[in-house]
């Protein structure tokens, strides 16, 4: 599998990329859920708020970096 996105297919860190933003989207929606059933003001709902930060933020990390790699490697 090449690296690079071609007419006939995607490359590998494209597959990589959105394969990985699936993951965190889904641990992103968890820790939202999660959060919504723990009593407000306990350390393990600010975890959930702060995981839930993190993970967003590396969701929009991951699609500039997606949006970059598309722009550059396409051929």
């Amino acid at each position: 599998m090449a690296w690079k996105n071609t007419r006939a297919g995607y490359g590998f860190s494209s597959i990589a990329l959105h394969g990985s933003m699936l993951i965190l989207m889904a641990a992103v929606s968890v820790t939202m859920e999660f959060k919504s059933v723990l009593p407000k003001g306990s350390a393990q709902r600010a975890a959930m708020v702060t995981w839930h930060y993190t993970l967003g933020m590396s969701v929009f990390f991951l699609v500039w970096l997606r949006l970059l790699l598309r722009s550059a490697v396409t051929t």
